[in-house]
């Protein structure tokens, strides 16, 4: 339309009012490109959101807020257990997978802050 501007830039929509509860509300998904974006109308802006990448994202939120919660372990928290073995009832090959399954973890972790 005459006297718009276009603006290109790449933002990060969790760290804005976009997600918000009340702002969803307003969204309208206008469509769906390449399988993998979504095009999303708000506030006479339109959003290319990769939903892939908004899905990780919320499972990356959700596992954080469980770890917050004391709902899971950290994998620091887990080595610092005297003999957790005896705490959950599980066999040494056991506690052996789960042992190497939190360095696992842990080092995911590492490599999401970087």
């Amino acid at each position: 339309a005459k006297g718009r501007k276009v603006v290109m830039e790449q933002t990060t929509v969790f760290d804005e009012d976009f997600m918000t509860a009340e702002a969803r509300k307003k969204h309208r998904v206008i469509g769906q490109v390449f399988g993998t974006y979504w095009l999303i109308e708000y506030e006479d802006n339109l959003f290319i959101m990769d939903q892939h990448a908004a899905h990780e994202k919320i499972n990356y939120e959700a596992f954080v807020a469980n770890l917050k919660e004391k709902k899971i372990l950290s994998p620091k928290e887990v080595k610092d257990l005297q003999d957790y073995s005896k705490i959950i009832n599980a066999s040494k090959a056991s506690m052996n997978r789960m042992r190497a399954s939190a360095e696992q973890v842990e080092q995911a972790l590492k490599e999401l802050e970087d």
